[in-house]
């Protein structure tokens, strides 16, 4: 699989072109935990050559009475993503060069699946009744092998580089909803889906264009920033590689 790792909604039928569409960047194994986990699989692959691209159709069903915090965040923020998660009947992979480059939902929907209808609150992260944080799979101890002794040492990097982002407001580009309208989409607001830009972070904040469009003025807190992202981009890559991920440097350029 390709690092970074583009998946999204197709805009529509036939568009097999991933920068045509409405992506977000993952990890790959972000993205297979996280994401793929929550559909079934039914019926057989359909394989087809578009030009130097092989589009894989895989028929899908959504796993739509999951509890609430075993999805990667609030799909029904948006009433449109969520049945476009209930309604897709594809799996669209894209491998180009023997390499997997994305995922897309289809936009064939069969508008006639059971829907399950929740109420967005609000809130991107809440604790449960008993005081655990959800979404739960987006955690590095849901991610990561129980044996991977880099859990503890990523959370904690991770946790001291989001406060500190959240005093730039640079969640508020990273988040979801994407307010900043990104293509790709690049989220910080999550634990498990931050590792995607850990280096991308690293370059930005070198650069001085994070956040935009001339990053941090104070070059003291800009420092701060940048030991922090400096911190977690290792500590992500050590937990990686304890899981047998092939670890590299590239890079989502983007101007944030």
């Amino acid at each position: 699989m390709n690092a970074p790792f583009l998946w999204g909604a197709q805009s529509k039928v036939g568009n097999y072109n991933l920068k045509d569409n409405q992506t977000t960047v993952f990890d790959p194994l972000v993205w297979r935990r996280i994401y793929l986990a929550t559909f079934m699989f039914k019926g057989e692959p359909k394989v087809e050559q578009v030009n130097n691209l092989i589009v894989i159709h895989l028929p899908i069903q959504f796993r739509n009475q999951l509890d609430i915090g075993a999805y990667p965040y609030p799909f029904w923020h948006s009433s449109k993503k969520w049945n476009s998660y209930q309604q897709s009947t594809e799996l669209l992979l894209f491998l180009e060069q023997k390499k997997l480059k994305g995922a897309l939902r289809s936009a064939v929907v069969d508008s006639q699946r059971p829907v399950v209808n929740h109420v967005w609150d609000g809130n991107w992260v809440w604790n449960d009744a008993h005081g655990k944080k959800q979404p739960y799979v987006t955690l590095y101890t849901r991610l990561f092998s129980p044996s991977n002794p880099h859990v503890a040492k990523v959370d904690a990097a991770y946790r001291a580089f989001e406060v500190n982002l959240r005093q730039h407001a640079c969640i508020v580009c990273h988040s979801p909803d994407n307010a900043a309208k990104q293509n790709p989409l690049l989220l910080l607001s999550y634990p498990n889906q931050a590792l995607s830009l850990r280096h991308e972070t690293v370059r930005q904040i070198k650069e001085k264009r994070m956040p935009p469009p001339t990053g941090i003025v104070n070059e003291q807190e800009r420092q701060k920033l940048l030991e922090l992202a400096q911190t977690f981009a290792q500590a992500g890559d050590q937990a990686l590689a304890y899981e047998g991920e092939k670890i590299t440097s590239s890079q989502v350029h983007s101007n944030n």
